[in-house]
């Protein structure tokens, strides 16, 4: 039998989260973070509890995410799972606010302590803070000082990095657009028509 895949950090999410979940868990992907997430790692007909558990006991660390609708059901019962076995292996649970939440989320008594991850605000970046969290590492270190690729914008939508550089504006077939070149920073932009 091979060996299970190692896993960085557990996305504990409330169902209706799912698609906000999943594309900060494919931004941490993209940074070198291997994230599980229940729609990823639960093989079809196969008992999903006892993989569930196997992960906790064994995951080296959980981001639970909260959205306008709170903590899920099931998500009860895996903060409390991660606490108990958290707490004896010293691994960080973080509370990760999502865009869409309400200004004041309900948390259980038991995160209120923990420093959250707040993805309404931009500054701190939320997706750096979230890595700091997961890794230990602070400042970009573990995505080598390369700003992030994809973050979610305030609304909940996907954005993507514009890299700063120069670029080539205009047409010459009119007098007063000649093509010239301009510099832009680096910025984001929806990653999807609207």
């Amino acid at each position: 039998m091979s060996n299970p895949k190692e896993f960085d950090v557990f996305l504990c999410h409330n169902s209706v989260d799912k698609p906000a979940v999943k594309e900060i868990g494919l931004r941490l992907k993209d940074c070198g973070i291997i994230p599980w997430l229940d729609e990823w790692e639960l093989r079809p007909g196969f008992p999903w509890l006892r993989l569930l558990g196997q992960q906790i006991a064994q995951i080296k660390s959980a981001a639970v995410f909260i959205g306008k609708e709170g903590i899920g059901p099931w998500q009860e019962w895996e903060i409390e799972a991660f606490l108990l076995k958290f707490v004896k292996r010293r691994c960080p649970v973080i509370p990760v606010i999502l865009s869409y939440a309400p200004e004041v989320p309900e948390l259980p008594p038991f995160l209120e302590g923990m420093g959250w991850v707040d993805f309404r605000k931009n500054d701190p970046d939320p997706m750096k803070q979230l890595i700091w969290g997961i890794t230990g590492k602070r400042d970009d270190e573990s995505i080598n000082n390369q700003p992030l690729k994809e973050k979610i914008g305030k609304d909940g939508a996907p954005m993507v990095l514009i890299p700063a550089g120069e670029f080539e504006m205009g047409d010459n077939d009119f007098d007063d657009a000649k093509v010239h070149t301009v510099y832009l920073d680096a910025f984001y932009i929806d990653k999807y028509e609207v």
